[in-house]
């Protein structure tokens, strides 16, 4: 599964989707598959993964940066800027969480 760390997005997905089919309650596929749809521009196929990926594993600050990057794409300011600060109480030093939030303002 290391076609993410190569910029192969689109075989990212692929393996994520074979992973998935295999074990379905692994949140971190889901993650991982929606930051491979992200850097895909498939903002809609990524809130997918996002939103379960968060209902899979809602105490990691990644699903909900994640899921607040779809949401921002997709110009759901309020539903992105809730999942940014959902990510900061789980992680404050998690610095693009609070980079997106301010970018919720502009």
């Amino acid at each position: 599964m290391s076609y993410y760390l190569i910029n192969e997005f689109r075989n990212a997905v692929v393996d994520y989707t074979s992973a998935i089919e295999l074990n379905n309650n692994q949140s971190k596929y889901y993650l991982n598959r929606a930051n491979s749809y992200l850097e895909l521009k498939n903002y809609e196929k990524a809130l997918e993964d996002g939103n379960q990926a968060v209902r899979l594993g809602s105490q990691f600050d990644r699903s909900y940066l994640t899921r607040g990057v779809a949401r921002y794409r997709l110009k759901d300011f309020k539903g992105a800027l809730d999942d940014f600060t959902e990510a900061i109480k789980l992680n404050s030093r998690r610095a693009p969480a609070y980079n997106y939030r301010g970018k919720c303002y502009e």
